[in-house]
């Protein structure tokens, strides 16, 4: 599988510590990936440290912006943060409805793409994730797993969990905080499931 390594970020961005990681996060990038690509090169004059290990675009393309065994300030705490590989997903997440019925995302900017309609922590509609991006995500994923000896569990849903950075395995952001939407009701969370439970096969 190809990784793309156009958008490494810098070291003031990422701890120089390496860590042993038992987590992978699954989190969308709230932007365009455009945008993300913006934000992560220029924000606070290129020291901006929230940073995604790595985006899958909506064409399925992989990037690489830190190496996974350093990490970023996901939820500004070091014992989790340091345990964490994150894999964020090109999404717009939830969308609402203007005054001429178009639907827009958080910044008001007009959303033409296909949506998910589902109520989920007081927001109803949901921008889709793509198949190339999903399919690349299933592809990746255990590649991490092996290479990162990460447990092969999920938690299967994007509830809140009572102690998410005891959990070894795959999560959502969302099983960490209510505030989180991520990933959101329009990713089909069985095909996860599906993924590593083929996974396991052949150890078993």
């Amino acid at each position: 599988m190809i990784i793309n390594s156009d958008h490494i970020v810098n070291s003031k961005q990422i701890s120089s510590t390496v860590s042993t990681k038992t987590q992978i996060i699954l989190a969308h990038t709230s932007s365009t990936l455009e945008e993300y690509f913006t934000k992560i090169e220029k924000r606070y004059y290129g020291a901006y440290d929230f940073v995604f290990t790595f985006t899958i675009g909506q064409d399925g393309a992989v990037y690489e912006h830190y190496n996974p065994r350093h990490f970023s300030k996901h939820f500004n705490n070091m014992n989790i943060d340091r345990q964490i590989i994150s894999v964020a997903l090109e999404n717009i997440g939830w969308l609402k409805q203007n005054t001429s019925a178009q639907n827009i995302d958080w910044k008001g900017h007009i959303y033409n793409g296909e949506v998910v309609e589902k109520i989920w922590r007081g927001k109803n509609i949901w921008a889709v994730y793509t198949p190339q991006q999903v399919n690349a995500l299933l592809e990746f994923l255990p590649l991490l797993i092996e290479e990162h000896n990460i447990e092969p569990n999920f938690s299967g849903n994007n509830l809140p969990m009572a102690d998410p950075h005891k959990f070894k395995g795959l999560l959502n952001r969302s099983n960490y905080m209510k505030f989180y939407y991520d990933l959101s009701p329009a990713f089909d969370f069985e095909l996860i499931t599906k993924m590593l439970n083929k996974h396991k096969q052949p150890s078993q």
